[in-house]
Order: C-alpha cells, then structure tokens, then sequence
C-alpha cells in the first residue's frame, strides 16, 4: 500500500541527514548486486562465441533481473520515505508500464546478442574485483554518460520535443509527476535507441577510432543501467554517479523529474550547469519541492 496523500510535515535536517545516509547505504547495496548478477551469470559463457546458447540464456536471465533490482530497489525507498513521497508518485504501475518494461528489456537484451559473440563485452571467466578493472569501469561509465549526452542528447533530445518530431517521445512523456524508477523503461523502440543504446554504441565506436580494444566493461554496463533507473526514481537522494562528491555537485535525478512534470528543459541527463552554477541547482532544488510539493532539504 502506499502512503495516503497527505501533506508532508515539515523536515527536519537531521531527519534529512538520516535519509540521505540510508539512500547512500540502499544504493550503493543495489548497485553491488547489479555489478554482480551481471557478470556472475556471464562466467559461464566465457567467451561467448564458445557458447551461443548459453549466452542466449545468460541474456534472458539478466533482462528478468536487472528490471527486478531496480523494481525491488524503488519498494524499497517508497518504504523509506513513506509520506514523504510526493503525492503523484504514488501509484501502482500500469498494464501499458509493464507491457513497455517487457519490450524495452527484450529489445535490450538481443541487442547484446550478436556484440557479446563478436566480443564486444569485457567478460572474464574469474570475477574480477582489481582495482584497475574497478577504474576501467568507472571511466567507462562516465564516458558513455558524457558520450550520450554530448552526442546524442544535446541535439536530439530538443528536437524530439518540437512538434514535428515529438511522435518518437510522446510515448516517455506519458510519464509526468507520477514518475518512478521502472518508468526508465515506458519508452518506444526508436526513442531507445536514441537515449539508452547510443550510449553503448558511441563508446565502442569512439575505442575504435582511437585504437583501443573495442569493448564495453560489464561492471559499466551495470552502473549505466543503474543510473538510468535512478533518474526516474521518487527519492531525489539517490546515488547517481556512484561516487559521493558527483551526486552532492550534480543533481540529476531533480532536472530529470522536472523535465518530465514541466515535459520541456533540463535535456541533457547530466546537469552541467550544477558545476559552475550553485545558484541554479538550488533553484533546481526549490522548483522540484514547488512542483511535487514536497519539502526535501538539499544535501
């Protein structure tokens, strides 16, 4: 059951504090768990092209398990916050929601396919927690957050908003204040590609360009999926980047619920005016309580 929609009583910093720690504490937790079940299951076909139907079914297990982490990830912060969700948010998720996650995960997972035969995935047959594969990860996964906004994001996202080419995005912006983590998968194929699967693509076209071994980290892999439900999700504490000083600098997860309730703005999924603007993710910050009227203290 949810909360009943009440108005939220005032927040007390140190109750602010709590939250906060708690989120930093479920997420990272989270996390742990994608970065495991995606390369634990993966072992087992090393290298893939040895084991085409394995893989197949390592791909199958996976799009049942990343959607079910990031589902379980939200139940879980919905309980954390309780009242102090903001009253749109609190609904059940739809047929049309589910129907969506279905497609949105199939597609995925088969667009792995043929890549992860051809090599194109840094899997190991030993799990590797090394400290160069934990930076190699890490640097992966800026990059294709960087790559995705900087290439794909910037001159598309706005396009798609105009009225000629608002048909491909109609279909996410269903999603208005009610938004929540799954809804990172209520999303049309094409408009997929164009937010999701560029990420992967451009990474990998950008290491051939340069001469490097043309293949994505599965830990990477990992973190951008957790990214992308992290965005959606009702607690505007939560980790986004994996890393403490980023998530305090950079409030994504507000720009990009304000981007869905006001459906205009904040098109990038990185708010970089936060680096050199601390007034604007303030205001940000204000406008998010405004709009969901909520009553969060900025952390």
């Amino acid at each position: 059951m949810r909360p009943s929609p009440s108005t939220s009583p005032s927040f007390p910093k140190s109750e602010c504090r709590m939250l906060w720690l708690a989120t930093q504490l479920i997420d990272y937790a989270f996390g742990l768990a994608m970065v495991y079940s995606v390369t634990i299951y993966s072992m087992e076909t090393y290298p893939p092209s040895d084991h085409p139907l394995r893989w197949a079914i390592v791909l199958f297990i996976q799009g049942h398990v990343a959607p079910g982490l990031i589902y379980l990830r939200e139940r879980v912060h919905f309980v954390l916050l309780g009242n102090r969700v903001s009253k749109f948010k609190r609904q059940d998720l739809t047929r049309a929601n589910w129907k969506l996650t279905v497609q949105t995960t199939v597609f995925s997972q088969a667009s792995s396919f043929i890549p992860g035969l051809l090599g194109m995935f840094d899997f190991k047959d030993t799990f590797e927690w090394s400290s160069s594969n934990l930076i190699k990860a890490y640097l992966q996964f800026y990059a294709m957050l960087m790559l995705r906004d900087l290439v794909s994001m910037t001159p598309f996202h706005a396009l798609m908003h105009t009225p000629r080419w608002y048909h491909l995005h109609k279909t996410h912006h269903e999603v208005r204040r009610d938004a929540q983590a799954m809804h990172s998968f209520h999303i049309d194929l094409i408009d997929l590609i164009i937010e999701k699967v560029c990420g992967n693509a451009i990474l990998l076209a950008g290491q051939r360009a340069v001469g490097l071994p043309v293949q994505i980290n599965p830990f990477a892999a990992a973190l951008f999926t957790c990214h992308d439900g992290a965005l959606h999700s009702v607690n505007p504490y939560s980790v986004i980047y994996f890393c403490p000083p980023l998530d305090c600098l950079l409030k994504g997860n507000v720009c990009h619920q304000l981007h869905h309730a006001l459906n205009k703005d904040y098109y990038t999924f990185i708010p970089f005016s936060h680096v050199w603007l601390r007034r604007k993710r303030d205001e940000d910050w204000d406008r998010y309580n405004s709009i969901f009227k909520t009553d969060f203290v900025l952390r």
